[in-house]
């Protein structure tokens, strides 16, 4: 999610925010529940002993997923986040619930205008923080600026989301994605254009960070694709439009949870757990990231897995929320 990368103008020495990424689930059992309704419904203040714990762990529709997942950001502090499978309704929703101290930028992955349509790339952020300049978007595929292209083999169209913002410290930018869930060809696509954008905004704007949403098989590769040189040559446009000088250092994303201080490392390992019981752990696996450049210019504070289940079973997502708190440094960062 996270591309933080500063430039020439800074106004504070330092900026520290929370930022977080969340899988949502997309709108599944989509109904016509407003959200005036689901207000309604509540029971928060209720004090009374519950008949059992976890009585029911099944997926239960957005409408009464909302709530809780907008109070989630809101009571957390966080700051700046990316939102991964969201449909139209969902984002609707979450901009009305966090209101308007928040903006956001992103696109349905299909060319297809539909409210089912998903943005697998979603950024939202506090505008008292940043202050959006310029933003985009590039398809995972072979021809990165077609609408709705996707890789061979792919699921589905996926996409990533770039944005670039004025922080207090200089220029922050922010990538967003959700890989494909099909295909090992069209992960090393999607790894190899985002490195490869990754490494333009290290070299444009002298410091990166990011996070993504990841399907839950062949983790290990996608893992490796993004952190290592590129498997597969991209696209000559691509390459072109967001050249990387032949003189850059060598460069990589790094795991915010490898490099946050032990002691501030809490929560849970996994991030996706689908909507089994919670005696089932067969599919729980780490698979949604933020990630940080290694040409510095930042430092990850803490990491946190969070929790996307209640105790009256209900699940906000079958991925939990991740956090971290991050400091960007003003000064120059030699490439």
């Amino acid at each position: 999610m996270l591309a933080s990368c500063l430039g020439q103008v800074s106004i504070a020495a330092a900026q520290t925010f929370r930022g977080m990424t969340w899988n949502l689930r997309w709108d599944s059992m989509a109904d016509n529940v407003t959200i005036a309704q689901s207000m309604a419904a509540l029971n928060g203040t209720s004090i009374e002993t519950p008949a059992s714990y976890y009585p029911d762990t099944n997926e239960r529709p957005w409408s009464q997923r909302r709530i809780p997942v907008a109070s989630q950001v809101v009571f957390e502090g966080v700051s700046l986040l990316g939102f991964e499978e969201a449909v139209v309704r969902q984002v609707d929703d979450l901009q009305t619930l966090l209101g308007s101290e928040w903006d956001h930028r992103g696109v349905g992955a299909s060319i297809t205008a539909s409210p089912l349509a998903t943005y697998p790339g979603l950024v939202f952020w506090k505008k008292d923080l940043l202050q959006l300049l310029t933003w985009d978007t590039f398809w995972l595929s072979e021809t990165p600026f077609d609408v709705g292209s996707k890789a061979p083999k792919a699921g589905n169209p996926r996409i990533c989301t770039t944005a670039r913002f004025q922080a207090q410290t200089g220029i922050l930018t922010v990538m967003v994605t959700h890989w494909d869930d099909q295909s090992d060809e069209a992960r090393e696509i999607g790894a190899s254009l985002i490195l490869h954008r990754a490494k333009y905004e290290a070299a444009t704007t002298q410091r990166v960070s990011y996070n993504q949403g990841v399907e839950p098989t062949h983790i290990k590769q996608n893992l490796i694709s993004i952190l290592a040189p590129p498997p597969t040559v991209i696209n000559a446009t691509f390459q072109e439009k967001f050249p990387v000088p032949a003189q850059s250092p060598p460069f990589q994303m790094l795991d915010l949870r490898t490099v946050s201080p032990k002691e501030h490392i809490s929560g849970n390992f996994a991030t996706y757990t689908g909507f089994d019981p919670l005696s089932d752990t067969d599919d729980m696996k780490r698979i949604d990231f933020i990630m940080g450049g290694s040409n510095g210019g930042w430092t990850a504070n803490s990491y946190k897995v969070g929790t996307n289940i209640y105790d009256d079973g209900l699940y906000l997502s079958d991925h939990r929320p991740v956090f971290s708190d991050i400091t960007l440094e003003s000064g120059e960062f030699p490439l």
